[in-house]
């Protein structure tokens, strides 16, 4: 990492949640926007960082012109993506141009683009952030070196305050013999097996004639740690319900942004759906308009085992993108 790159993730550290719009991260005063959104880039190819990239221009790919020339009742096409490719038709076209609105259009252009029905002329980035693999890479793996004149103490200071909130103390350990002389034994949790009482013999009788209390004895019986419950399901694999908040669950547990790869949720479930049950199951939270199903068309970022979890379509790559409607 240059000291241009990390210039620009420090800033971010420095940022609420690790994230701010693009026009506020300058490596510095000079930096250009177009040098700056290709350092953004460069950052996000290596997973460091991610974006909110807006398409402003685009025209339509081979396969996006073949697909107007087919019956597309038949095809998992939606009416807004057809709109789209129609508004291409003549050449390049400005989004701006396109009869759609909000968030339908940037749906339409997603889903397009990873289909490979499009290819954007002009895009700009509208917001950055840091990746969970962009901190896990500065809080242990990153080690810096040589020198950098241009970063300052708050650089360091952003930096310093990301690596303590990481810090864990581990508390001072009591005594075995602490913990056992101020046991009561009517605090004990239950357990399947007995606690161990000693009874005091006689000769250590109280001299007045009273019995001191029974003492615990220093072996004492731990109760067992909880077992992971299995995943409940049905007969038929998992409820609908079930699913989709699996998706929900994965896509937080992997910073995916509702754009979970499918991948992590095959993972998940192999032992309780095989593909063709997990594949239907998708595809009846599709048609409950709960989910969307994005393919792939960029696959340098993934394995073919993990390209291979996506489900074969006949035009353009496999459905890979998991989205939460």
């Amino acid at each position: 990492m240059d000291s241009r790159e990390l210039k620009f993730v420090l800033k971010l550290l420095g940022s609420p949640d690790y994230q701010a719009p693009i026009a506020s991260i300058k490596p510095n005063l000079r930096t250009k926007a177009s040098e700056r959104d290709s350092l953004c880039r460069v950052l996000r190819d290596r997973g460091l960082v991610d974006c909110d990239e807006q398409v402003t221009r685009f025209r339509l790919a081979p396969a996006g012109r073949a697909l107007l020339k087919l019956d597309t009742q038949r095809l998992p096409v939606s009416a807004d993506e057809i709109t789209l490719l129609q508004a291409g038709c003549d050449g390049s076209v400005e989004v701006k141009d396109v009869p759609l609105a909000g968030d339908r259009l940037q749906t339409a252009i997603g889903r397009a683009l990873d289909r490979g029905f499009i290819k954007a002329e002009k895009t700009t980035i509208e917001t950055v952030w840091l990746t969970q693999r962009g901190l896990d890479y500065l809080r242990e793996e990153f080690t810096p070196s040589g020198t950098a004149l241009e970063l300052s103490l708050d650089h360091l200071a952003d930096y310093l305050r990301f690596l303590r909130k990481f810090q864990t103390r581990s508390p001072e350990a009591k005594p075995a013999r602490a913990i056992v002389e101020n046991l009561n034994p009517s605090s004990l949790p239950e357990t399947s097996s007995p606690v161990l009482l000693e009874p005091v013999s006689a000769s250590s009788a109280d001299p007045q004639g009273v019995t001191p209390p029974l003492s615990v004895s220093s072996t004492v019986a731990t109760p067992p740690p909880p077992v992971a419950q299995p995943l409940q399901t049905s007969h038929a694999g998992l409820t609908s319900d079930q699913l989709y908040d699996l998706i929900a669950q994965l896509d937080r547990q992997y910073n995916t942004h509702n754009y979970l790869p499918i991948y992590h949720l095959r993972d998940r479930l192999h032992t309780v759906m095989d593909r063709e049950m997990l594949d239907q199951a998708l595809y009846a939270l599709q048609r409950e308009d709960r989910l969307e199903l994005s393919s792939l068309q960029e696959a340098a970022h993934y394995t073919p085992e993990q390209i291979n979890a996506g489900i074969p379509q006949d035009i353009g790559g496999p459905l890979f993108f998991l989205i939460r409607t």
